[in-house]
């Protein structure tokens, strides 16, 4: 069977979504129901999915899984995802994902065809279904792929000539075909740009979705020889698309390593190039004023090893992606970890169209589909580049292709008894950052991630109800094509009682809100009255709130049974201000503005760069000594991570208090609750919010809609056991707290027997700071106190260490 199954003849038929679907489940018949028959060491290889739907004409988006007993639901290996076309008139990916399938199902044939590959391909493929699971996901813009090649809109079965209805047709089409102008037809324009339905997919994720295009916007395109207004709006919404929901649910479950997903530049403006997250840059930035990846150097040398065996011309190999425009590659390392290289694909460049036509026609000139005369080369340098990445995901060198420099170390992280903990947080603190989603890892408690074999890294294990785990991976342990196997057992944390008696007046029936947040979670519950929890060792803060009584707030480290009984209160508001007007307040600098009933860091879309703005309340804050406040503060925030800043100030003739701080995104509105304590010199004080920022790159900033100071609500508390005061049975290195704070923290360890005791400070670099401890101490437990005035902001690591032991911690300074 396999030897009369034949490629698609290159160059005289292409793929429509219609062989698409035909091709791959008559592949699932062939191959997905039996074994391979000259694979057949590895069970069934091929299983076709639906991973999801388009968004108008709700067509099936297919996935197809690549491995050994693909039959199986979930086996315990690294997960390469494979994205073929997503700008519909990039065809190329749609042939070269199709190309990647049939190699592994009609290996001879592909041998027949592409003579680079020969001498490993073989061993590639067996080696990659033994250890790899593949996903390659053909289209995930079936209705834009239908446009591209032509249908009837009453029958799709029937040919052009047949047709009753409306025959769709445009080869440089370029969206989906969602009806974003809401008149019940399709409305496209043949040829490039001007087409007022559809979406472009590649702008439609969220990170960065906001300097997308508008809709009907007007584009400035690098090639002055075509018009391509309207072709890259980005969607009404992050994930508005149904397309892009399909993959961003299966990136999220599958927790892929490596990607790669295939574009054409029909522009000319980026062919041949391989792009990877990130180098984010203004316009009229220079690249030395970058902001880049925190695995840059990882994610750039395997581009670069890309792009040398695609035998681009760029001299300077892979570019990280410079703008900020709602893409996959950026989001896919920001949400999971997964690297995803971006491959433009064809010679499309300015110095010629295909073969002998001019310079502003990119396209076939037989049928006008954007392929270029080299196909066949373009291919087979694509299977190159995909088998290298293959065999990167392995972490084994197989003889005949490139060698691989970098090393995948990987593990399982168990507790306590040796319980497979998924979900666990897995950090190199030498690549780490604020823009990153925590790393976690899989539903078989592994982990994976690849490090240069000339450098040493810090590895830090977390899970909530766990002791965090540091291990230091030195370079000697790092070999280039082995995978070194760092397996994490966490000691589980004490757990104690958290007892809440909450108490209100006898006629009140109403419910009550409980929200608990501690290092790894939020949790809100309602109650009627008490509470009790059995929690891990931990800060919590626990705040209660119920309708017509103030809040009260509580902040304990649980380091021992513990009760509070809370009476609530009737509420007693102090200031309760909506942003109607800006009456009572005064701007001291900046463009601090009213946007409907919200303050707002700016009248513009987006904040400037190289600013402190101020905006200060006109009248103090009617509090004495004594009193304890809650400030209710109900706000979105978008500011570039690690460099912007909000906070939000208390200040009175004595001091200033810096309540909140906040950088990175969340623009969807929540609510905080701070407390804060009036002491001696600091009544009648006022709220000062500021803007602070960098000198490039600025977002949507801050919009405030509520704030509400209240007077807290009464709550007393018991310490059930003492356990602090006990005497330690392990050394404990807790999280300090307040973090991230703005400029002082307090920092508890415990030590259980006469030991010399460090603790010393790191910056992100992995630089030594300074030695906050340098002594030997007695068994104990001691709070130290850090004063870090003198600090950048940014993310640090302390590290205690002992003769036996290194526990290693993050803290974050908000300035």
């Amino acid at each position: 069977m396999i030897l009369s199954l034949s490629l698609i003849n290159y160059c005289l038929a292409y793929y429509t979504y219609s062989t698409i679907d035909s091709t791959l489940h008559a592949w699932q018949d062939d191959y997905g129901q039996d074994v391979h028959p000259l694979l057949g060491d590895y069970g069934i290889i091929y299983n076709l999915d639906t991973i999801g739907f388009s968004s108008q004409d709700n067509l099936p988006i297919f996935a197809v899984k690549l491995t050994s007993d693909a039959n199986l639901p979930k086996q315990d290996k690294p997960r390469v995802l494979i994205l073929g076309q997503c700008h519909a008139e990039e065809i190329y990916g749609v042939e070269i994902s199709m190309g990647i399938i049939e190699c592994y199902l009609n290996p001879q044939q592909c041998w027949n065809d592409f003579e680079k590959i020969r001498p490993y391909l073989l061993n590639i493929l067996e080696n990659s279904l033994e250890k790899i699971e593949l996903w390659v996901v053909p289209t995930h813009n079936p209705e834009g792929l239908r446009v591209v090649h032509g249908y009837c809109d009453e029958d799709i079965s029937v040919t052009e000539g047949t047709c009753n209805g409306n025959w769709i047709e445009d080869p440089t089409y370029r969206k989906n075909i969602r009806d974003a102008v809401n008149f019940d037809t399709f409305d496209y324009v043949e040829g490039v740009g001007q087409d007022k339905d559809g979406v472009d997919l590649n702008r439609n994720y969220d990170v960065n979705w906001i300097f997308g295009d508008e809709l009907l916007e007007q584009t400035n395109s690098c090639n002055n020889n075509y018009n391509d207004d309207y072709d890259y709006y980005r969607g009404s919404a992050p994930f508005s698309e149904k397309e892009i929901l399909a993959v961003r649910n299966l990136a999220i479950e599958k927790k892929f390593l490596l990607s790669i997903a295939y574009h054409s530049s029909r522009s000319g403006c980026v062919a041949e190039k391989v792009v990877f997250p990130w180098g984010w840059k203004d316009q009229g930035n220079s690249d030395n004023q970058r902001k880049i990846s925190p695995d840059y150097s990882i994610i750039k040398y395997l581009g670069d090893k890309l792009h040398q065996i695609l035998e681009f011309p760029s001299a300077d190999f892979a570019v990280p992606q410079g703008s900020r425009t709602g893409n996959a590659h950026d989001w896919l390392y920001r949400e999971t970890g997964c690297i995803q290289y971006l491959i433009e694909v064809g010679e499309f460049n300015y110095d010629h169209g295909v073969g002998n036509e001019p310079i502003n026609s990119y396209h076939d000139p037989e049928d006008g589909l954007l392929i270029d005369n080299k196909y066949h080369e373009t291919i087979e340098e694509n299977l190159e580049a995909f088998f290298y990445l293959m065999m990167t995901a392995t972490g084994e060198n197989i003889s005949g292709i490139e060698t691989i420099n970098l090393s995948q170390i990987t593990g399982i992280v168990t507790g306590g008894e040796g319980n497979i903990l998924e979900g666990a947080i897995v950090t190199i603190l030498e690549m780490d950052g604020l823009v990153l989603k925590p790393r976690v890892t899989d539903e078989f408690g592994r982990y994976r991630r690849l490090l240069h074999p000339d450098s040493s890294y810090t590895l830090v294990v977390s899970a909530s109800g766990y002791l965090a785990d540091t291990t230091t991976i030195e370079s000697n342990e790092l070999v280039a094509g082995i995978n070194p196997q760092f397996d994490i057992n966490l000691e589980s944390q004490p757990s104690y009682q958290l007892k809440l008696n909450i108490q209100t007046p006898e006629n009140y029936i109403g419910n009550i809100q409980v929200i608990r947040q501690d290092s790894f979670s939020s949790d809100t519950t309602t109650v009627t009255n008490n509470i009790v929890w059995s929690l891990p060792e931990d800060y919590y803060q626990v705040i209660v709130t119920a309708s017509g009584f103030s809040p009260t707030v509580i902040e304990t480290l649980l380091n021992g049974d513990k009760k509070y009984s809370i009476y609530l209160d009737t509420e007693q508001t102090i200031i309760d201000e909506d942003f109607i007007d800006l009456s009572q307040w005064v701007i001291q600098s900046g463009d601090w503005t009213l946007v409907g009933e919200a303050l707002s860091t700016q009248s513009e879309l987006f904040y400037d760069n190289n600013v402190d703005w101020e905006i200060v309340s006109i009248n103090g804050i009617e509090a004495e000594a004594g009193d304890s406040l809650i400030i209710e503060i109900r706000l979105r925030y978008e500011l570039e991570w690690e460099h912007d800043f909000f906070s939000m100030f208390y200040i009175s003739e004595s001091s200033t208090i810096e309540l909140l701080q906040l950088t990175g995104v969340h623009y969807e509105l929540i609510t905080e609750y701070i407390p804060l304590e009036i002491k001696e010199g600091q009544a009648n004080g006022k709220i000062l919010f500021a803007l602070n920022s960098d000198q490039n790159l600025n977002y949507r900033g801050v919009d405030i809609d509520k704030l509400v100071i209240h007077n807290g609500g009464n709550y007393t508390g018991d310490d059930l056991s003492n356990s602090f005061d006990l005497l330690p049975k392990n050394f404990v290195l807790h999280q300090n707290y307040p973090n991230p704070f703005n400029p002082t923290t307090n920092i508890q360890f415990s030590v259980p027997n006469l030991s010399p005791v460090s603790i010393s400070i790191y910056n992100l670099r992995g630089e030594f700071i300074e030695y906050l401890v340098n002594d030997v101490y007695e068994p104990g437990n001691y709070t130290m106190h850090l004063d870090a005035g003198d600090y950048s902001s940014g993310i640090y690591f302390y590290r205690l260490q002992t003769d036996n032991s290194v526990f290693t911690r993050k803290f974050i300074i908000i300035k």
